[in-house]
């Protein structure tokens, strides 16, 4: 059983995730427990960077070891697991320098969900303009940032995705229902 949801409200924490191969880090640490080394291997990236991000999150507390094991030739091998299935950052009263770099994940979200509901024949988004898909798209981010604090440290069995699409359902939900309002 896994924590569910941990939602960044810290600046400093948020600015670390600006990173996209510290997102990638924590989502592969989401799905299992891995060292050093199988993350080098399955990022394809040097042990030396990946122990430069893990420490990073570590530090920052995103990153945790849940284990350790002696190899064969006596070195202790640690191995991280993310704090979470699903890591958010909730923008809300953080400083605008610091929430413009998670402003293009919010755009790309909102026109995903923008051209899955203009194919299903939602006309409220047929003909969205910039000004308002920015307005939804930071609406939606806030929301996905309370779904996910509901979740909290709610301990579940399912995996990453599973928890993903279920904030992002329900968060979306709330931002269609005050849309048609």
């Amino acid at each position: 059983m896994y924590r569910a949801a941990y939602v960044v409200h810290d600046e400093k924490v948020a600015m670390l995730l600006v990173d996209p191969m510290r997102r990638t880090i924590l989502n592969v640490l989401a799905d299992d427990a891995y060292t050093q080394s199988q993350i080098a291997n399955l990022l394809n990236l040097t042990d030396a960077s990946i122990g430069h991000h893990l420490h990073i999150l570590a530090d920052a507390k995103l990153v945790k070891i849940v284990r350790r094991e002696e190899e064969a030739h006596g070195i202790m091998q640690n191995f991280y697991r993310s704090v979470a299935l699903c890591v958010v950052v909730d923008t809300q009263g953080m400083s605008r320098s610091v929430s413009k770099y998670f402003f293009p994940v919010n755009i790309e979200r909102m026109r995903g969900a923008v051209a899955s509901l203009t194919h299903e024949n939602k006309r409220i988004f047929r003909s969205i303009k910039t000004k308002s898909m920015e307005r939804i798209a930071e609406s939606l981010a806030l929301a996905i940032a309370r779904e996910a604090s509901k979740l909290g440290s709610r301990k579940v069995a399912s995996d990453r995705e599973s928890i993903a699409v279920e904030i992002y359902r329900k968060a979306f939900k709330k931002i269609l229902k005050s849309a048609l309002i």
